[in-house]
């Protein structure tokens, strides 16, 4: 009898185990665990202010680089405008990054247009920005210039959360002694990217 109760409580304990195993067929239910884990992650994006470039207007009551009027002589002349006294552009973009900078340091001012007007001689005159434009960051007023060498990268200021750079332009022209009359004109190009 006692071989009977030790195989009996042998196989209770062994059904008991197989009973008490999660069972993998479709008709388990899980019980659902108290203790719960979790991990969190950001989530971001970085948005940039297009670059732009715009001229603005100093003491001129044009948008150009106007060197006046200049009277025909029988010698050379050259006239040049200071970077101070030039053309100032304002680079805007994103505060903090750099941007590139690409100018036309040359350029052939034409009186073309005016001869087909009044008629005269077409002729030229070449067009040289002096030596290099200047920078003065978020600064509109030209203080501390700064050289802006072509193709080079410059930084934006912060000026209420838009990045900013002034850039100042003069020029210099050359009119060969008894240079055809006319108006002259030429276009110069600055351009900006990331």
């Amino acid at each position: 009898m006692k071989k009977f109760y030790k195989y009996l409580i042998i196989f209770i304990l062994f059904t008991a185990s197989i009973y008490s195993q999660p069972k993998n067929d479709e008709n388990y239910i899980p019980v659902k665990s108290t203790e719960q884990i979790s991990v969190t992650a950001n989530a971001s994006a970085n948005v940039i202010r297009g670059v732009t470039i715009s001229s603005m207007v100093t003491d001129f009551s044009v948008d150009d680089l106007d060197f006046g009027d200049i009277f025909a002589t029988g010698s050379t002349q050259t006239r040049s405008i200071a970077n101070s006294n030039g053309r100032r552009f304002m680079a805007t973009g994103q505060a903090g990054r750099y941007i590139f900078i690409n100018y036309t340091s040359t350029v052939t001012l034409s009186n073309a247009l005016w001869v087909a007007q009044y008629g005269g001689t077409t002729s030229t005159i070449p067009f040289t920005t002096t030596p290099i434009p200047d920078g003065t960051g978020a600064n509109p007023n030209y203080v501390n210039p700064y050289p802006i060498v072509n193709g080079n990268s410059y930084l934006l200021i912060n000026s209420g959360g838009i990045g900013t750079l002034y850039i100042w332009v003069g020029g210099r022209i050359t009119i060969a002694a008894n240079k055809p009359a006319g108006d002259y004109i030429g276009t110069f190009t600055i351009s900006v990217s990331y």
